[in-house]
């Protein structure tokens, strides 16, 4: 299978490294982004951090963030957990 037939399937193409999400986790607290610009510094610095060599974009990092590292921008629904369960 060649790797367009791959991608239209909806895979990643071969080869394709993981982000680093501790340094990406360091990058984005030292700049605090908020504008495309900002995002973009965040990949020069993790790039720079992480020792990756893949250019990464701006809305692949910000989206990358948002889904795993920040649950998805949801908010939580109030108390959960074993110790709040009713008896």
């Amino acid at each position: 299978m060649s790797s367009a037939a791959n991608l239209a399937k909806g895979g990643r193409k071969s080869g394709t490294k993981n982000y680093k999400i501790e340094a990406l986790v360091d990058v984005v607290g030292s700049v605090l982004p908020s504008s495309t610009k900002q995002w973009e510094r965040v990949g020069e610095l993790y790039k720079i951090t992480a020792d990756d060599p893949t250019e990464r974009m701006a809305a692949d990092i910000r989206r990358t963030w948002m889904t795993k590292c920040c649950n998805g921008g949801k908010k939580p629904t109030g108390k959960s957990g074993p110790e709040n369960l009713i008896k």
